[in-house]
């Protein structure tokens, strides 16, 4: 049960979301050739899911227009066929701005035409008048913002799931060994220290997924039994790879872009993947997949290392806004950017030399 108030919410900053699109559309490999065109699909699709993920707040914005274009073409039908254009006393909604042809728009609409819109501007602060006092209408308002938050995730987590599998499918010659230090990224992000222990079980988890069966090879090629571009299908599924989670997710990206090839560094790649800003959107998720946004002892104890994060003790419920939600998703957008970019300059250099 929330206990928020309209203006706890930053509605205004939650709507300036929509400028981290000019980073979708306008920077990095959405607007860039890149150097590995098969990457291309896997690029396509994170730009769909991006656009689809920052654009939450203009549902509330189109329905307030559809809404005052409907009261504003009553209040030009009751002038044309009464002389009164506001009948019982009712108004146009404050800090909407409309065009002058009143008569021409009603007289359009009652010959049957669709009629020219009248609305000329929004006021941004206009939007959320309706939800004020409203409990119901700021419950709706906190559910949009946690699925902007869980589809966040849901659209990274396919694309660096897509990214690895495509770039071990193209380029299994190197990648295909997992041969990297599989806490590299993790260790970045955190700062742990080497478990030599927990490395080693690691590499006796990962030698033990690489024993796969004929009847899975089989299955994965249509009993073709040609391997050589579908590696990264193969290890995604059968070498403890997951992908459905932060750490998993660093773990296989380390693996898989050995930081000891001499024709490519990983920096890059590392540096997008250990962005804490990945670890706060992975830790506000969980919490509104897994708790119902009620936070428990991962939730505090992640949090004592994210300064950005709410500080909630047990069983607290996040109080999300649109300052944190588009903190949470421009992270997002940049990490994800930068390790398609990454990932592609290293494919790119580490591409195998034809033969002459």
């Amino acid at each position: 049960m929330h206990n928020s108030k309209i203006e706890d919410l930053k509605l205004s900053e939650w709507a300036n979301s929509l400028l981290d699109l000019n980073d979708v559309t306008s920077i990095g490999p959405l607007n860039t050739p890149l150097k590995t065109a098969y990457l291309q699909p896997v690029v396509d699709t994170f730009g769909s899911n991006s656009i689809g993920v920052l654009t939450s707040p203009i549902i509330f914005r189109e329905a307030f227009t559809l809404g005052a274009n409907y009261l504003a073409s009553r209040v030009a039908a009751c002038a044309v066929l009464t002389g009164k254009p506001f009948p019982n006393g009712q108004n146009l909604p404050s800090g909407v701005e409309f065009g002058p042809d009143v008569i021409n728009f009603a007289q359009e609409l009652l010959a049957g035409k669709s009629g020219s819109p009248m609305v000329v501007s929004i006021e941004p602060d206009a939007i959320w008048k309706p939800f004020s006092g409203n409990d119901g209408g700021i419950a709706i308002l906190l559910h949009q913002m946690q699925s902007q938050l869980v589809f966040a995730w849901t659209a990274f987590e396919a694309m660096v799931t897509d990214l690895w599998i495509v770039a071990v499918n193209n380029q299994p010659n190197i990648l295909a060994r997992l041969a990297g230090y599989a806490k590299r990224i993790e260790k970045m992000a955190t700062g742990a220290f080497k478990d030599d222990d927990q490395e080693e079980k690691q590499k006796q988890l990962v030698e033990k997924g690489r024993a796969v069966s004929l009847n899975e090879i089989g299955k994965l090629t249509e009993h073709g039994y040609d391997l050589s571009s579908k590696m990264g299908n193969l290890l995604s599924s059968s070498s403890g790879m997951k992908f459905s989670t932060l750490e998993g997710i660093r773990r296989a990206y380390s693996l898989a872009f050995y930081e000891k090839e001499q024709k490519a560094r990983t920096d890059r790649i590392d540096n997008a993947l250990a962005n804490t800003g990945l670890d706060e959107l992975s830790a506000v998720r969980n919490l509104i997949i897994h708790r119902a946004g009620k936070a428990d002892d991962e939730y505090e104890k992640r949090a004592k290392c994210l300064p950005r994060l709410p500080k909630l003790e047990k069983n607290d419920e996040i109080q999300l806004n649109g300052e944190l939600c588009r903190m949470l998703t421009k992270s997002f957008i940049t990490c994800s950017i930068a390790l398609i970019n990454g990932v592609d300059d290293w494919l790119a250099l580490t591409r195998p030399t034809p033969p002459s």
